[in-house]
């Protein structure tokens, strides 16, 4: 009876896996006869009825869906188990027209793409004939990147929008000539050839797009020498471009090509690399006696982020003791040896140029004193943190230590050098205060006096209400800027009783956002000046404002980000910041000053302008990115350099760096790649503007900090590709 019953169970499990039925959603929505699902080489067709099929029960799992319309979407037991519906995304097309001044009868390309949001590029291979016309299939999403082919290129295009099952067209882009370009790598001791370096694409990183460069060409221009050191890319381009490689081999110190300007159509042979044997650091140290401070503390070095970096990055530490230490620095330029207590804490650093082979460093560790006065107006400020740093970055600290009751401090350093001295103001609700700074020099010195006088401006502000006059707490964004200085920006809290009191900065101006929950913000300037003028805020009450942000099928978006309040076109951070939830709804505590911009950015949409009313439910609607391109020709020829492009709607100011950055960032694009003009003249940031009338600008220096020449006029959304050219005069 128990077998009968076991082989019963047996039977139900075998009919229920045979009856299982698995959903099918696909995107965008249609109707579908039947499916091939895939199982290693088993490929097998099953039919849909229903928006189901039946699983066949002898198809081991996981499957993968093997048409090429859709991704490739697999599908496991844990899926089957848990009923999950099978997806089909049908694959978008992009399409377009490849532009070539002596096309071959049949040229071979790749699409390199990089897709917001994917960790690697990935390369599309397509063909295209003498009219230039291509068709590639890609997932839905945002992408940027360009095609190569074996003698002509196009530049890297940014904010393409793929759709499922519908097809994107970018026109026509521009195909320029590419040129083969070559690399020997010698070894520079022995004078020969070297086998087996790495020689890998790293472009300079003041050029556009230079990150998103390096990871899109990173597979097709990187490689090893060959048994004569020698390594060709055989299509580097489009020109003109700036190169260089970086090369990498054991034993070696780290070299790189020299930068160059590929600027003709023919091969190019670059200087060769003589790589150098790996540099070495031979720190030899002699520490003061019974000096607790190097007890158990390390000596490291550190190389610099970039070339035109004042910060450095730690590579290796070990243990600090007398006598000589080995510093396996690897390649040669400018490194910093440091010695770190045991709690991590940085004693000393010693800035090396590595030019040799072996480079010596002697190191004797002495102590310098630094002592002084702390004054305001001529009067001690006790408990005050003065602190040692780096001469050039002050986040690299020293020694720290505080004022007494008579404003006096020391301080014990063991760096001979230069060393940056400055003040920690003191802090609290309603108060601001600025510091004093000053740079002493403590080589062959026993002790160092510097005294520290801080400034002697400020001001006061009350903030009340207008009607009751009772006090009003408030946070007040601030831009400080003094003659000849950079601006400071920064925000603070007043006290309960509505006050801010900011003192010891120089003269100087105030721009200042004040803004409280129920109230309506106000903008003001007011003068930072030794009187310390108290100054009365009176803000009106009023209801904050509300919303929600919706595409213009009505469907809401969520996390798209609201701001507004941007003081100029440069202003990085509007005072009013927010993101929609899941329904797309946003609000703000305080309402602005009547007519302020607010600016709305979400992926793959274009950016919503508008202004908000605090008496209504505001509804802001957002649409998709334009299909048209925008190119800009300077005097009828692509631009010599990379401007940045600015655009001002009818009526209306420039939309802020910081609208666009956001626009930028939630785009999968960085600042440059939306509004910097490419050197084919090609810009993204009409692609992305609402409809409207816009003035486009663009940024050349020389101004404070700028100045806006106008090159043309559009009308968004761009239905077809357009060209303004412009007098460069």
């Amino acid at each position: 009876m128990r077998r009968a019953t076991l082989l019963f169970a047996a039977l139900l499990i075998t009919v229920s896996t045979r009856a299982a039925t698995v959903a099918v959603r696909v995107e965008p929505p249609q109707s579908l006869l039947a499916i091939t699902l895939r199982s290693g080489d088993d490929v097998r067709s099953v039919a849909i009825s229903g928006g189901k099929f039946i699983a066949p029960d002898d198809l081991p799992l996981p499957w993968s869906v093997g048409m090429s319309r859709f991704e490739p979407t697999a599908f496991t037991q844990a899926d089957l188990e848990a009923k999950r519906p099978l997806t089909l995304r049908e694959l978008g097309i992009l399409r377009g027209t490849l532009q070539r001044a002596k096309p071959p009868a049949r040229e071979s390309f790749a699409w390199l793409l990089q897709r917001a949001g994917a960790s690697q590029p990935e390369e599309r291979p397509f063909a295209v004939d003498a009219t230039g016309t291509f068709e590639v299939r890609l997932a839905a999403g945002l992408y940027q990147g360009a095609a190569l082919g074996a003698t002509s290129a196009t530049r890297i295009r940014s904010g393409m929008v793929i759709k499922a099952g519908q097809p994107t067209d970018v026109g026509a882009l521009a195909c320029e000539p590419t040129a083969p370009v070559s690399v020997r790598v010698i070894d520079v001791k022995r004078n020969v050839a070297l086998a087996g370096a790495r020689v890998e694409w790293n472009p300079p990183g003041d050029i556009l797009n230079a990150e998103l460069n390096r990871t899109l060409y990173g597979r097709r221009w990187s490689g090893t020498t060959d048994r004569n050191g020698v390594i060709t890319f055989p299509s580097v381009g489009p020109l003109p471009m700036s190169i260089r490689w970086r090369i990498v081999a054991s034993g070696f110190a780290t070299a790189a090509t020299v930068r160059t300007q590929l600027k003709e159509v023919q091969r190019v042979a670059l200087p060769d690399v003589r790589l150098r044997p790996e540099a070495t650091i031979l720190v030899r140290t002699v520490l003061p006696r019974d000096e607790k401070i190097f007890r158990d503390a390390k000596l490291g070095w550190s190389t610099r982020e970039d070339e035109r970096s004042h910060r450095f990055t730690r590579k290796a530490v070990t243990e600090l003791r007398d006598g000589e230490t080995r510093l396996r620095v690897g390649d040669y330029g400018l490194k910093r040896i440091t010695i770190e207590s045991a709690t991590g804490n940085l004693i000393l650093y010693r800035d090396v140029d590595v030019a040799n082979e072996l480079t010596v460093v002697d190191v004797a560790p002495r102590s310098v004193e630094i002592y002084g006065r702390v004054t305001r107006r001529d009067e001690p400020v006790p408990n005050t943190i003065v602190r040692a740093t780096e001469e050039r970055d002050g986040s690299v600290e020293l020694a720290e230590t505080r004022t007494n009751d008579a404003g006096v401090y020391r301080v014990l350093v063991w760096q001979s050098g230069p060393v940056q001295l400055y003040t920690i103001p003191a802090g609290g609700e309603g108060l601001r205060s600025g510091n004093a700074r000053m740079e002493v020099d403590t080589t062959n010195r026993n002790s160092v006096r510097a005294d520290l006088e801080l400034p002697r401006s400020g001001f006061v502000l009350r903030v009340i209400d207008a009607t009751t006059g009772t006090p009003v707490k408030a946070m007040i964004w601030r831009r400080f800027a003094y003659a000849g200085e950079r601006a400071q920006v920064g925000g603070d809290e007043s006290s309960p009783d509505g006050r801010l009191v900011v003192t010891d900065y120089p003269d100087g101006k105030a721009h200042l956002h004040i803004q409280a929950k129920g109230y309506r913000a106000r903008d003001l300037e007011i003068l930072i000046s030794e009187n310390n003028t108290e100054h009365v805020i009176r803000l009106e009450k009023s209801r904050g404002i509300r919303g929600r942000v919706v595409n213009t099928h009505g469907v809401p978006l969520r996390g798209a980000r609201v701001t507004g309040g941007y003081q100029n076109e440069l202003t990085m951070q509007g005072h009013f910041f927010t993101q929609t939830d899941a329904n797309g709804r946003f609000s703000f505590d305080s309402a602005p000053e009547p007519g302020t911009m607010f600016y709305v950015a979400a992926a793959r949409h274009a950016l919503g302008m508008t202004t908000l009313q605090s008496d209504v439910d505001n509804t802001i609607i957002l649409h998709p990115p334009s299909a048209g391109v925008a190119t800009l020709l300077p005097d009828n020829a692509p631009p010599k350099k990379v401007y940045m492009v600015m655009a001002v709607p009818a009526g209306g100011g420039f939309i802020p760096i910081g609208a666009l950055d956001d626009l930028a960032e939630v785009n999968g694009m960085n600042a440059y790649q939306l509004h910097g003009s490419g050197l084919d003249g090609s810009v993204v940031l009409p692609e992305f503007l609402a409809p409207g009338a816009y003035e486009l600008f663009i940024a050349k220096r020389g101004g404070e900090p700028y100045i806006y020449q106008r090159v043309g006029r559009i009308n968004a959304p761009l239905q077809r590709n357009i060209t303004l050219s412009y007098s460069s005069q």
